[in-house]
């Protein structure tokens, strides 16, 4: 846990945050606060980071962003964005896109951008699109394969490259958008138009 040290103390200050509003205002009142259920949603999110070992999945991510020499992850539905500390811990360039506005982590050294994907982003050439438990996931598909085909076209077009975290059915229908595919893990896909 030594390099993620900074995630592991912001989660003790979210606990105790949390814990201080339901000792002062009681359990019933801290469920209806605001601040409260900011709070949490904080704390559930970095808990998810390391408990469903999403943290392994985006070690793996930025590993092959460095090891092909790609100098910036594009992270489509990033939360929090708890997970750019990986990137931060390699001297990778990290830009997070979600489409709720949050205190985003890490903000005082990566962009961060509220948008719902697909939209207009600030790329660069050469970019490396990333999307972990987002992109393809049912959850997020407002009108089923309307919205999945219109994720994966918008993916072909603004990236040469993407590795996905992917729903099941998801590799398929990417699949038809990419010309190459590559597993690198359980659900974790690199897809290319062009050569790394």
């Amino acid at each position: 846990m030594g390099k993620y040290e900074r995630l592991n103390q912001r989660g003790k200050e979210l606990y105790n945050a949390s814990r201080k509003i339901v000792n002062e205002q009681g359990m019933k009142a801290a469920l209806a606060s605001e601040e409260s259920r900011a709070l949490d949603m904080e704390s559930d999110c970095i808990n998810h980071l390391f408990e469903c070992e999403i943290v392994g999945t985006y070690e793996t991510i930025v590993a092959f962003a460095k090891e092909n020499q790609f100098s910036r992850i594009v992270d489509i539905g990033a939360a929090y964005g708890h997970q750019s500390e990986c990137a931060l811990n390699e001297g990778i360039d990290y830009l997070g896109v979600d489409d709720a506005a949050h205190n985003f982590w890490n903000a005082d050294t990566f962009k961060f951008i509220t948008a719902r994907y697909p939209a207009p982003l600030p790329l660069e050439k050469g970019d490396l699109g990333v999307s972990v438990l987002c992109l393809t996931w049912t959850c997020y598909l407002s009108e089923g394969d309307k919205t999945l085909h219109e994720q994966c076209a918008a993916l072909a077009k603004d990236f040469e490259h993407c590795v996905l975290y992917l729903a099941k059915d998801g590799r398929k229908a990417m699949a038809q958008y990419f010309e190459n595919v590559t597993k690198l893990d359980d659900c974790l896909y690199y897809f290319s138009n062009s050569a790394a």
